[in-house]
């Protein structure tokens, strides 16, 4: 019995390094051909992907839209930072947020005074 739970976690950690490395080569094949970074790529595509799915007024295709940039991309924006580095992270938080006040209602603010509002009230 005891080989059979070294073949487990052996199984598991082989599946875990397995998984790192797709997403790894997953974030590297989005590297720009004129050598901008990932990041810079991922932003991109946010405003393009967003840019489009508001300009159609399809809410399933924002719902999809917003499912994508939420999974894809809001991951390389920095969340520990108080403010976006750069115009096309803002751009990209911008639209992000007018599609999903748009698909689900008013979404509550999420800037630095509201946070230091809730870190009061606890």
């Amino acid at each position: 019995m005891n080989i059979w739970l070294w073949l487990l976690a052996a199984v598991a950690v082989v599946l875990v390094l397995w998984q790192r490395a797709r997403l790894k080569r997953r974030y590297r094949s989005l590297e720009a051909e004129d050598g901008s970074p990932e990041s810079e790529v991922c932003h991109k595509a946010c405003v393009a992907l967003l840019r489009e799915s508001l300009a159609s007024g399809d809410e399933t295709t924002m719902r999809r839209a917003l499912d994508k940039v939420t999974k894809d991309t809001l991951p390389f924006i920095p969340l520990g930072r108080e403010y976006p580095e750069t115009d096309l992270e803002r751009e990209c938080i911008a639209l992000w947020h007018e599609a999903a006040t748009l698909v689900h209602g008013e979404l509550p603010a999420q800037s630095a005074t509201s946070r230091e509002t809730e870190d009061e009230n606890v």
